[in-house]
């Protein structure tokens, strides 16, 4: 019984590393080949994600992901209390894209709370 145990705990702790080490969705990639232009935010939201396991990968993919977004000024990501802030500039991209990014990552793996 405490081999099958381990067995499970192991099986967990590979399946959260894996998540965190996942690469990132389409749409961020191509985002991020495109030159970024200054951006002069006219919008700032927070709001919170949930399915963050980690504060490096789960929570720098994410902010990678906004940030490479055309339209966003700025984001940041703070794992302990799950919450996202970003100011971004709302002619160039929609509150809507901002959680379809975030909940596109890694195949849903997160989830938007507003």
């Amino acid at each position: 019984m405490k081999n099958v145990c381990f067995l499970i705990a192991a099986s967990a702790s590979l399946a959260l590393l894996s998540a965190c080490s996942g690469p990132v969705s389409e749409p961020a990639i191509e985002a991020a080949e495109k030159p970024k232009t200054v951006v002069v935010a006219n919008r700032t939201s927070e709001f919170a994600v949930d399915g963050m396991v980690c504060a490096e990968g789960c929570a720098g993919t994410i902010q990678e992901a906004l940030s490479d977004l055309e339209g966003v000024g700025s984001c940041t990501v703070d794992f302990a209390s799950g919450k996202v802030s970003v100011a971004f500039d709302t002619n160039a991209v929609s509150m809507e894209r901002l959680i379809a990014t975030v909940e596109g990552i890694h195949e849903g793996q997160y989830s938007v709370r507003l």
